[in-house]
Protein backbone atom coordinates (compact mmCIF):
# COMPACT_ATOMS: atom_id res chain seq x y z
CA UNK A 1 0.00 0.00 0.00
CA UNK A 2 2.71 2.15 0.62
CA UNK A 3 4.15 2.16 -2.92
CA UNK A 4 0.32 2.93 -3.93
CA UNK A 5 0.74 6.35 -1.73
CA UNK A 6 3.87 6.96 -3.24
CA UNK A 7 2.24 7.04 -7.00
CA UNK A 8 -0.68 9.26 -5.96
CA UNK A 9 0.99 11.95 -4.29
CA UNK A 10 3.76 12.15 -7.41
CA UNK A 11 0.61 12.28 -9.83
CA UNK A 12 -0.78 14.57 -7.35
CA UNK A 13 2.45 17.04 -7.33
CA UNK A 14 2.89 16.59 -11.47
CA UNK A 15 -0.69 18.23 -12.42
CA UNK A 16 -1.07 20.51 -9.49
CA UNK A 17 -1.60 24.21 -11.11
CA UNK A 18 -1.59 22.52 -14.48
CA UNK A 19 -4.89 24.64 -16.26
CA UNK A 20 -7.26 23.43 -18.62
CA UNK A 21 -4.26 23.93 -21.40
CA UNK A 22 -2.03 22.33 -19.70
CA UNK A 23 -3.83 19.08 -19.19
CA UNK A 24 -5.34 19.27 -22.88
CA UNK A 25 -1.56 18.78 -24.19
CA UNK A 26 -0.19 15.17 -25.35
CA UNK A 27 0.87 12.48 -22.93
CA UNK A 28 2.54 9.67 -23.89
CA UNK A 29 -0.44 7.48 -23.56
CA UNK A 30 -1.63 6.88 -27.24
CA UNK A 31 -4.46 9.08 -28.33
CA UNK A 32 -4.98 10.23 -24.84
CA UNK A 33 -4.07 13.90 -22.88
CA UNK A 34 -2.82 14.36 -19.92
CA UNK A 35 -6.56 15.18 -18.73
CA UNK A 36 -7.80 12.00 -20.16
CA UNK A 37 -4.84 10.12 -18.27
CA UNK A 38 -6.36 11.75 -15.40
CA UNK A 39 -9.88 10.39 -16.17
CA UNK A 40 -8.93 7.46 -16.73
CA UNK A 41 -7.05 7.04 -13.81
CA UNK A 42 -10.18 8.70 -11.98
CA UNK A 43 -12.81 6.24 -13.13
CA UNK A 44 -10.42 3.34 -12.66
CA UNK A 45 -10.09 4.38 -8.80
CA UNK A 46 -13.93 4.68 -8.45
CA UNK A 47 -14.35 1.38 -10.00
CA UNK A 48 -11.49 -0.60 -7.68
CA UNK A 49 -13.22 1.11 -4.61
CA UNK A 50 -16.29 -0.74 -5.80
CA UNK A 51 -14.96 -3.74 -6.31
CA UNK A 52 -13.15 -3.40 -2.58
CA UNK A 53 -16.27 -2.82 -0.91
CA UNK A 54 -18.23 -5.60 -2.48
CA UNK A 55 -15.09 -7.71 -1.55
CA UNK A 56 -15.54 -6.56 1.77
CA UNK A 57 -19.17 -7.88 2.62
CA UNK A 58 -18.26 -11.16 0.75
CA UNK A 59 -19.87 -10.50 -2.67
CA UNK A 60 -18.05 -12.65 -5.39
CA UNK A 61 -19.83 -10.29 -7.98
CA UNK A 62 -17.48 -8.14 -10.24
CA UNK A 63 -18.63 -4.04 -10.28
CA UNK A 64 -22.04 -4.23 -12.19
CA UNK A 65 -20.75 -3.06 -16.36
CA UNK A 66 -23.92 -0.48 -15.92
CA UNK A 67 -22.00 0.90 -13.20
CA UNK A 68 -18.29 0.67 -14.81
CA UNK A 69 -20.47 2.57 -17.91
CA UNK A 70 -21.95 5.08 -16.08
CA UNK A 71 -18.51 6.18 -14.29
CA UNK A 72 -17.13 6.22 -17.78
CA UNK A 73 -19.80 8.46 -19.21
CA UNK A 74 -19.31 10.96 -16.31
CA UNK A 75 -15.87 11.43 -16.65
CA UNK A 76 -15.86 11.41 -20.18
CA UNK A 77 -18.22 14.81 -19.69
CA UNK A 78 -16.30 16.60 -17.86
CA UNK A 79 -13.23 18.95 -18.75
CA UNK A 80 -9.90 18.77 -18.59
CA UNK A 81 -9.42 20.59 -15.31
CA UNK A 82 -12.90 18.96 -13.77
CA UNK A 83 -11.70 15.28 -14.73
CA UNK A 84 -8.47 16.23 -12.88
CA UNK A 85 -9.94 17.47 -9.97
CA UNK A 86 -12.33 14.82 -9.27
CA UNK A 87 -9.27 11.83 -10.22
CA UNK A 88 -7.41 12.86 -7.66
CA UNK A 89 -9.57 12.91 -4.97
CA UNK A 90 -10.78 9.29 -5.96
CA UNK A 91 -7.36 8.27 -6.21
CA UNK A 92 -6.59 9.73 -2.69
CA UNK A 93 -9.84 8.11 -1.74
CA UNK A 94 -9.25 4.30 -2.61
CA UNK A 95 -5.66 4.66 -1.14
CA UNK A 96 -7.17 6.01 1.91
CA UNK A 97 -9.80 2.55 2.08
CA UNK A 98 -6.46 0.40 1.29
CA UNK A 99 -4.27 1.67 3.74
CA UNK A 100 -7.33 1.87 6.60
CA UNK A 101 -7.83 -2.72 6.26
CA UNK A 102 -7.53 -4.01 8.88
CA UNK A 103 -4.38 -7.08 9.07
CA UNK A 104 -7.26 -9.27 8.69
CA UNK A 105 -8.74 -7.84 6.51
CA UNK A 106 -5.53 -7.81 4.48
CA UNK A 107 -4.92 -11.49 5.04
CA UNK A 108 -9.08 -12.96 4.19
CA UNK A 109 -10.71 -10.52 2.41
CA UNK A 110 -11.13 -11.32 -1.48
CA UNK A 111 -12.18 -8.80 -4.06
CA UNK A 112 -14.30 -10.06 -7.05
CA UNK A 113 -12.17 -9.29 -9.95
CA UNK A 114 -11.84 -9.96 -13.97
CA UNK A 115 -9.68 -13.04 -12.92
CA UNK A 116 -11.94 -14.20 -10.06
CA UNK A 117 -12.05 -13.55 -6.62
CA UNK A 118 -8.19 -12.39 -5.52
CA UNK A 119 -6.51 -11.56 -2.37
CA UNK A 120 -6.79 -7.34 -1.77
CA UNK A 121 -2.66 -7.53 -1.71
CA UNK A 122 -2.61 -8.74 -5.47
CA UNK A 123 -5.73 -6.32 -6.40
CA UNK A 124 -3.79 -3.58 -5.31
CA UNK A 125 -0.82 -4.46 -7.02
CA UNK A 126 -2.94 -4.20 -10.00
CA UNK A 127 -3.77 -0.34 -9.39
CA UNK A 128 -0.54 -0.04 -8.97
CA UNK A 129 0.39 -1.48 -12.33
CA UNK A 130 -1.92 0.81 -13.84
CA UNK A 131 -1.21 4.12 -11.48
CA UNK A 132 2.54 3.98 -12.31
CA UNK A 133 2.52 2.80 -15.45
CA UNK A 134 0.08 5.96 -16.03
CA UNK A 135 1.56 8.76 -14.05
CA UNK A 136 4.83 7.90 -16.10
CA UNK A 137 2.50 8.80 -18.79
CA UNK A 138 2.18 12.52 -17.53
CA UNK A 139 5.73 12.72 -15.92
CA UNK A 140 7.84 11.92 -18.95
CA UNK A 141 6.42 14.63 -21.28
CA UNK A 142 7.93 17.20 -18.98
CA UNK A 143 10.75 14.62 -18.29
CA UNK A 144 11.94 12.54 -20.74
CA UNK A 145 14.71 10.73 -18.55
CA UNK A 146 12.05 9.62 -15.95
CA UNK A 147 12.26 5.82 -15.22
CA UNK A 148 9.87 3.99 -13.10
CA UNK A 149 9.92 3.73 -9.43
CA UNK A 150 12.20 0.92 -9.31
CA UNK A 151 10.62 -0.12 -6.20
CA UNK A 152 6.99 -0.61 -7.75
CA UNK A 153 8.70 -1.77 -11.21
CA UNK A 154 9.62 -4.75 -9.26
CA UNK A 155 6.16 -5.49 -7.74
CA UNK A 156 4.94 -4.93 -10.76
CA UNK A 157 7.20 -7.60 -12.26
CA UNK A 158 6.00 -10.19 -9.59
CA UNK A 159 2.97 -9.81 -9.03
CA UNK A 160 1.01 -8.47 -12.07
CA UNK A 161 3.62 -9.11 -15.45
CA UNK A 162 5.02 -12.53 -15.10
CA UNK A 163 1.47 -14.40 -14.76
CA UNK A 164 -0.21 -12.51 -17.12
CA UNK A 165 2.28 -11.36 -19.37
CA UNK A 166 0.00 -13.31 -22.35
CA UNK A 167 -2.23 -10.50 -21.84
CA UNK A 168 -0.14 -8.01 -23.27
CA UNK A 169 1.96 -9.73 -25.37
CA UNK A 170 1.00 -10.66 -29.13
CA UNK A 171 2.20 -14.30 -30.40
CA UNK A 172 5.38 -14.04 -32.52
CA UNK A 173 5.11 -14.58 -36.42
CA UNK A 174 7.62 -16.68 -36.13
CA UNK A 175 8.78 -20.12 -34.48
CA UNK A 176 8.37 -19.82 -30.83
CA UNK A 177 11.84 -18.41 -29.17
CA UNK A 178 13.74 -17.73 -26.10
CA UNK A 179 15.23 -14.40 -24.64
CA UNK A 180 17.28 -14.16 -21.44
CA UNK A 181 16.37 -11.17 -19.85
CA UNK A 182 18.77 -9.88 -17.83
CA UNK A 183 17.68 -6.93 -15.01
CA UNK A 184 20.40 -4.93 -14.51
CA UNK A 185 19.26 -3.11 -11.51
CA UNK A 186 18.72 -6.14 -9.53
CA UNK A 187 21.10 -8.79 -10.84
CA UNK A 188 18.02 -10.67 -11.44
CA UNK A 189 17.05 -12.98 -14.49
CA UNK A 190 14.27 -14.45 -16.30
CA UNK A 191 13.22 -16.28 -19.59
CA UNK A 192 10.78 -14.54 -21.91
CA UNK A 193 9.18 -17.68 -24.04
CA UNK A 194 8.21 -16.04 -26.92
CA UNK A 195 5.69 -18.43 -28.28
CA UNK A 196 1.70 -18.80 -28.37
CA UNK A 197 0.93 -17.90 -25.74
CA UNK A 198 3.73 -15.64 -24.40
CA UNK A 199 5.10 -16.89 -21.35
CA UNK A 200 7.60 -15.98 -18.54
CA UNK A 201 9.91 -18.82 -16.74
CA UNK A 202 11.68 -18.34 -13.65
CA UNK A 203 15.80 -18.81 -14.79
CA UNK A 204 16.38 -22.39 -13.35
CA UNK A 205 19.64 -23.65 -14.84
CA UNK A 206 19.59 -27.42 -14.65
CA UNK A 207 20.80 -28.89 -11.08
CA UNK A 208 20.62 -26.26 -9.11
CA UNK A 209 19.20 -22.62 -8.40
CA UNK A 210 19.53 -19.69 -10.51
CA UNK A 211 22.40 -17.57 -10.40
CA UNK A 212 20.65 -14.94 -12.14
CA UNK A 213 23.26 -15.38 -14.53
CA UNK A 214 23.33 -18.62 -16.75
CA UNK A 215 20.15 -19.64 -18.70
CA UNK A 216 18.38 -22.90 -17.46
CA UNK A 217 18.21 -23.87 -21.67
CA UNK A 218 19.61 -22.66 -24.63
CA UNK A 219 18.58 -19.08 -25.08
CA UNK A 220 17.79 -17.39 -28.74
CA UNK A 221 18.86 -13.90 -27.46
CA UNK A 222 19.80 -11.90 -24.67
CA UNK A 223 18.09 -8.64 -23.51
CA UNK A 224 19.31 -5.78 -20.60
CA UNK A 225 17.48 -3.49 -19.06
CA UNK A 226 16.50 -2.23 -15.90
CA UNK A 227 13.10 -3.44 -14.46
CA UNK A 228 11.28 -0.47 -15.19
CA UNK A 229 12.59 -0.73 -18.81
CA UNK A 230 11.48 -4.01 -18.74
CA UNK A 231 7.82 -3.25 -17.66
CA UNK A 232 7.57 -0.39 -19.70
CA UNK A 233 8.17 -2.76 -22.46
CA UNK A 234 5.61 -5.05 -21.55
CA UNK A 235 3.75 -1.99 -21.37
CA UNK A 236 4.18 -0.98 -25.07
CA UNK A 237 5.90 1.81 -23.46
CA UNK A 238 9.92 1.45 -24.65
CA UNK A 239 9.69 3.21 -28.15
CA UNK A 240 12.73 4.13 -29.98
CA UNK A 241 12.86 7.89 -28.62
CA UNK A 242 12.38 6.64 -24.87
CA UNK A 243 14.66 3.92 -24.25
CA UNK A 244 17.56 4.68 -22.52
CA UNK A 245 21.37 3.61 -24.02
CA UNK A 246 21.74 0.96 -21.25
CA UNK A 247 18.94 -1.54 -22.93
CA UNK A 248 20.61 -4.19 -25.31
CA UNK A 249 19.33 -6.76 -26.89
CA UNK A 250 21.45 -9.57 -29.27
CA UNK A 251 20.67 -12.61 -30.67
CA UNK A 252 17.94 -13.93 -33.29
CA UNK A 253 15.28 -11.34 -32.14
CA UNK A 254 15.43 -7.91 -31.84
CA UNK A 255 14.24 -4.75 -29.92
CA UNK A 256 11.90 -4.12 -32.54
CA UNK A 257 10.45 -7.68 -32.71
CA UNK A 258 9.94 -6.91 -28.99
CA UNK A 259 8.59 -3.71 -29.23
CA UNK A 260 5.90 -5.88 -31.80
CA UNK A 261 4.88 -8.24 -29.51
CA UNK A 262 4.45 -5.72 -26.75
CA UNK A 263 2.22 -3.18 -28.58
CA UNK A 264 0.76 -1.24 -25.11
CA UNK A 265 -2.39 0.38 -24.98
Amino acid sequence: MERLRVSERRLAGLVDGLDEEALGTASACSAWSVGRVMAHLGSGAEIALAGLHAGLVGSTESVPAEVTQALWAKYDALGESEATARSLQANAALVDAFEALSPSELADVRVPFFMGPVPVTSFASFRLAEHVVHTWDVEVTRHPDVELDPVSAGIILDMVLTPLVGRLARPPRWPAKRVLVRLSDSDAAMTLVLGDPVTIEDDMPDGGESDGREPGRPSDAIAIMTTGAFIRLAYGRLDRTRTPESVGVSGSVSLDELREIFPGF
